[in-house]
């Protein structure tokens, strides 16, 4: 049949949604939720980076509880902002990563890189035994 296309639908998942808390004194906490992927991880490393400078803070705990998929360009940008915490004399500590994204840092071997604790609560812990 001439003339006749098919269309496929493509879905773009939304970018994930970043919540900041803490700051100043204390460390900021950015709970991620949703899809780290190409797309979203830059922008999701810019806000942060932000955020960081805007509450005036050298300490992050990024939450992944809510993030359902990560790819490398996730890891990517989570590299980048420990080294930039780092160049500033800053720590940060990644929290409640899901099974999928703890496979995809077990199985790069990135774990050995980042500081990961199992719980927000444990990676505050973790920065204030770091020296803070």
């Amino acid at each position: 049949m001439q003339g006749l296309r098919a269309r496929a639908a493509i879905t773009v998942p939304a970018p994930p949604r970043i919540d900041f808390h803490g700051g100043g004194a204390d460390p900021v906490t950015a709970l991620v939720s949703g899809e780290i992927d190409f797309a979203a991880a830059e922008p999701m490393r810019r806000r942060i980076a932000e955020a960081l400078g805007a509450l005036r803070s050298r300490e992050l705990i990024v939450d992944l509880s809510g993030v359902e998929f990560m790819d490398s360009s996730g890891l990517r940008a989570l590299l980048q902002l420990r080294g930039q915490l780092r160049g500033e004399g800053g720590r940060m500590v990644i929290a409640a990563p899901t099974e999928t994204v703890r496979g995809v840092l077990e199985l790069t071997g990135v774990q050995r890189c980042l500081q990961v604790a199992q719980t927000p609560r444990q990676a505050r812990t973790l920065l204030g035994q770091a020296g803070g």
